[in-house]
């Protein structure tokens, strides 16, 4: 079940390849969802990650939502 809901949040924020919902956390005391997003890319390599960082999304029925990611750093050939 947990991966059906991981893809059906995949589609509604239109994740492309590079990223995937990696976990949901349901805080039900409080209203509050945490989405996490994956990088999962390939093209680049990474260079490190910045730390996690959570921002505020649209409310999904009557919950608080946030996405929260380590944004990666990708290494700059030149």
């Amino acid at each position: 079940m947990q991966k059906e809901i991981s893809q059906y949040f995949d589609l509604i924020l239109e994740l492309d390849k590079n990223w995937q919902v990696s976990k949901i956390e349901t805080d039900h005391k409080h209203n509050k969802v945490s989405i996490h997003i994956k990088y999962i890319g390939k093209g680049s390599p990474i260079y490190d990650h910045l730390k996690e960082r959570e921002w505020r999304h649209l409310d999904i029925m009557d919950y608080q939502t946030y996405l929260v990611s380590k944004v990666p750093r990708i290494k700059n050939s030149s």
